[in-house]
């Protein structure tokens, strides 16, 4: 017997994070996460529905799961969406090489980049969550520092790399509930 399936899609997890991000904002529609992500509206309520049918949003697609996305994102992101890196290549630095910039020097050549031709870094590519992150992030900082997070548990990062994002991560997602 087959174990269960799952039908999320990468950019379930970029709708997510951003959802995190505007739930505390009084009167947010789907056609604002559609906007600020660069995925099409139909998409978007694709997206919140497969979200909601995992537990990872609540019942009403306004809110979080926050303990759900926490366990998801520390515990199966690696596995159902890794990373994958790729040849040298100008882009946007994600990872470590941003959220832990003073705790962690990332030597040039280890730097994880998402490739995008108006990247002003250089280093390893990593391929991003989503094809319009690279896009996105640069414009909405605490998207991008969730986006970072998300690549260090998904990247096969350090030990100590993992801890660091598991904390930060932890300590946003929980905060922003009270």
């Amino acid at each position: 017997m087959a174990g269960p399936r799952h039908d999320l899609r990468p950019q379930d997890v970029l709708v997510a994070l951003k959802l995190l991000l505007l739930e505390q904002k009084a009167g947010w529609k789907q056609t604002d996460i559609a906007r600020e992500t660069l995925i099409s509206p139909s998409e978007i309520a694709y997206s919140l529905e497969r979200l909601k049918r995992h537990d990872l949003i609540t019942e009403d697609k306004k809110k979080v799961n926050r303990a759900a996305l926490n366990e998801f994102l520390v515990h199966a992101l690696k596995y159902i969406f890794p990373g994958k890196k790729g040849a040298p290549a100008r882009g946007v630095p994600t990872a470590s090489a941003y959220v832990f910039a003073e705790k962690i020097r990332t030597p040039a050549e280890f730097l994880l980049v998402w490739p995008h031709s108006e990247g002003r870094s250089r280093g390893v590519s990593l391929e991003p969550i989503y094809k319009t992150v690279p896009e996105i992030a640069v414009n909405d900082m605490e998207l991008y520092t969730l986006l970072c997070l998300a690549d260090i548990l998904r990247s096969k990062s350090t030990a100590r790399e993992v801890n660091l994002a598991q904390e930060e991560l932890k300590r946003i997602l929980f905060k922003k509930s009270a």
